[in-house]
């Protein structure tokens, strides 16, 4: 019953990606700019918060996460990013 619940939940997206598996959601987005990535995201994740709290769910802020995959070379030029859900730092892995 609760991924029928969750399903609508990529039309609030408008550039991630987005997978479902059982209780757990992926978003994803790739770019050659960090800057564009940070943005994206950021607006993205907004919008599922805004979903969340509409369909009186909340977002379990101790279990999420944002990772970022690349080569050693790219993932070293990757300065200060600071991810935000409702006011809560995400935490962060290369």
């Amino acid at each position: 019953m609760f991924i029928i619940y969750m399903n609508d939940l990529s039309n609030v997206l408008e550039f991630c990606n987005i997978t479902l598996h059982a209780d757990d959601t992926v978003l994803y987005f790739s770019s050659q700019l960090i800057s564009e990535i940070e943005s994206k995201l950021i607006r993205d994740l907004r919008s599922v918060c805004d979903w969340l709290k509409c369909n009186q769910l909340t977002l379990n802020i101790k279990k999420s996460e944002f990772m970022f995959i690349g080569s050693n070379v790219r993932l070293i030029r990757i300065n200060s990013i600071t991810i935000s859900a409702d006011g809560k730092h995400v935490g962060i892995s290369y």
